[in-house]
């Protein structure tokens, strides 16, 4: 109890060792499920998944980017979470009236289904993840690595009973968000009325969030649309597919880093600017991805063997090329929250474009001569590109030289002290 106490408040340490054990529990679940599905059906399921996450931010109107904005303008009497779970739940309601016109025009078809179900559930637990930020991030981190090791037994049952079953690691996938929707609500103790938003309200929030949204979607094209574009490739095989899948999640858990420290600022930029602190985290982040590389470079086939199996073991070499980009974009996850906090919507999304159309290009290109090495190098270049540009505006901004924003100084320590 001492040491929970002692947690309480520091909300970087907290957040980093919460997501430390989120993250290890998710790659121990997603690595039965990879087992659970093969070499064969592994890249079809991440497909799936890749193509729902991309509709998800379209079907998300940009609604959440624009809570810290909001929440910085609101009246001492207005209950702006209230409002935002009522926005949440009337976009669920007609993304299922959507989905089930879709289902009956094109058939039963189990991957549509599997797409139409895994955007409602994706976009409603998102956006309920971003709210719970700025009402209790503590209370937010426990359902979180709670939901994880839901997620973890019932990949396990999936694991032990259904093999070569792409539906069952489907359903296991919604019920997952499904433990954060019913969580989140309850913790926010927020009753959801659809019937009670103001379309007026709603038009200045979807005005306000719609560059972010298309800016975010430019992000998670970067991470996805090199998946995409293996599968469009015949001269792709599944397999390889599966190899490319299993570099891109095990590249996930370097990602939770920024993502632990980019949480916390989401927080507190919905209040004010935070510039040193937003520099200290950038030089903290790239100091722990440092020592994640060269984890993954000197424990990446034995990591492999040991949660994949032998199968999967050509995935070594594409992974560490993935993870030659993360520190780049790292800078961009950090400082982008700053950026939408400050209404800097414009400058993202360009970046965004030019970082998204470098990955694209270089996709296509290069997948047909190299294969998912292509893929890795497409994404690395992107990666740079937009990690660059952002730390180099932000450098301008705040008056820190890009050469003082990247080496971990004694300083930085208070921050994850305060």
């Amino acid at each position: 109890m001492k040491i929970v106490n002692k947690l309480k408040g520091k909300t970087y340490v907290s957040t980093l060792i919460n997501r430390i054990m989120y993250a290890a529990v998710l790659f121990i679940a997603n690595a039965l499920i990879s087992r659970a599905l093969g070499v064969k059906l592994k890249g079809e399921y991440t497909w799936i998944i890749n193509a729902a996450n991309i509709i998800a931010i379209i079907a998300g109107l940009g609604v959440y980017h624009s809570i810290p904005y909001f929440n910085r303008q609101k009246k001492e009497d207005e209950d702006i979470v209230q409002r935002y779970v009522n926005i949440f739940t009337l976009q669920a309601l007609v993304y299922l009236a959507i989905s089930a016109v879709i289902i009956a025009c094109t058939g039963v078809k189990i991957s549509i289904i599997s797409i139409c179900v895994l955007v409602i559930m994706d976009t409603f637990s998102q956006e309920l993840n971003m709210l719970i930020l700025i009402v209790d991030i503590f209370k937010r981190n426990k359902i979180l690595l709670a939901g994880a090791y839901f997620n973890l037994i019932t990949s396990a049952l999936c694991y032990l009973t259904f093999k070569d079953n792409v539906v069952a690691a489907i359903i296991v996938l919604a019920m997952f968000k499904g433990f954060y929707i019913v969580f989140y609500l309850m913790a926010m103790k927020k009753i959801p009325n659809p019937f009670a938003v103001s379309m007026k309200k709603l038009v200045q929030i979807i005005k306000f969030g719609y560059m972010p949204m298309l800016s975010f979607l430019l992000i998670t094209l970067n991470y996805k649309v090199d998946l995409i574009m293996l599968k469009a490739n015949s001269g792709v095989s599944a397999e390889a597919l599966s190899y490319y899948s299993v570099g891109a999640q095990i590249a996930e858990l370097a990602w939770f880093i920024p993502d632990v420290f980019k949480e916390v600022l989401f927080s507190k930029t919905a209040k004010k600017n935070n510039y040193d602190e937003v520099s200290a985290v950038l030089r903290i982040s790239n100091a722990v991805l440092v020592m994640v590389i060269f984890g993954v470079v000197v424990f990446g086939k034995v990591m492999i063997w040991l949660f994949y199996g032998t199968p999967f073991m050509p995935a070594y070499k594409v992974t560490i090329c993935i993870f030659l980009g993360i520190p780049a974009m790292s800078w961009f996850k950090i400082i982008y929250t700053l950026f939408n906090a400050q209404g800097r919507r414009k400058t993202s999304f360009f970046v965004l474009l030019l970082s998204a159309c470098t990955n694209i290009v270089m996709n296509y290109v290069l997948i047909p001569v190299i294969g998912i090495y292509g893929a890795a190098l497409a994404s690395v270049a992107s990666y740079t590109v937009c990690g660059v540009i952002f730390i180099s505006l932000y450098s301008k901004i705040s008056g820190d030289p890009v050469h003082k924003l990247i080496l971990m100084t004694k300083k930085d320590i208070k921050v994850l002290k305060k």
